[in-house]
């Protein structure tokens, strides 16, 4: 999947080589998952972010993390900015834990968000269940729904019935 190779880790118990995570980057406002929309593991740390926009997606015009609005739903501590904790020592994730308005903690949540916003830049146009599916450059892009309706209910069966 990604090049490492984790024999050693499933038999033998070893260290992953694996070191960081993405968890998700989801720029669609209204898309199938919901909020908070993008995440990053780097060590012991996970930063998440309440929203993201991804350039050329949805209309953005700038990648990065958006704050939680009056107009959204969710937790509070979104509301603040990106949440950053040490899912080794604090595994909850809990508000009372985030340490993303730490001054020791400012440059790792920088670098974090920069590496996020590597990882969005380079991504593939996220699924949607309606057409361009995977945006306007997705070889698919004008390819008819599912004949009994869309969602992960419905799977294609033969193509001809």
């Amino acid at each position: 999947l990604d090049g490492y190779n984790m024999w050693d880790v499933i038999t033998n118990g070893a260290k992953s080589p694996r070191t960081e995570m993405v968890y998700n980057v989801n720029p669609l406002e209204d898309g199938q998952a919901g909020y908070p929309k993008a995440a990053l593991r780097v060590g012991d740390l996970k930063v998440i972010t309440y929203g993201y926009r991804v350039k050329g997606v949805a209309g953005a015009t700038e990648t990065g993390p958006y704050s939680m609005g009056p107009e959204h739903k969710g937790d509070a501590m979104f509301k603040r900015g990106p949440v950053l904790f040490n899912v080794t020592a604090e595994p909850t994730e809990s508000d009372a834990n985030n340490l993303a308005h730490l001054p020791q903690y400012k440059e790792a949540l920088h670098a974090m968000l920069a590496k996020l916003k590597t990882y969005a830049e380079g991504m593939v146009y996220p699924m949607s269940w309606e057409a361009p599916f995977q945006g306007p450059d997705y070889w698919c892009a004008n390819c008819s729904t599912h004949p009994k309706g869309t969602g992960v209910n419905q799977p294609w069966g033969p193509w001809q019935y």
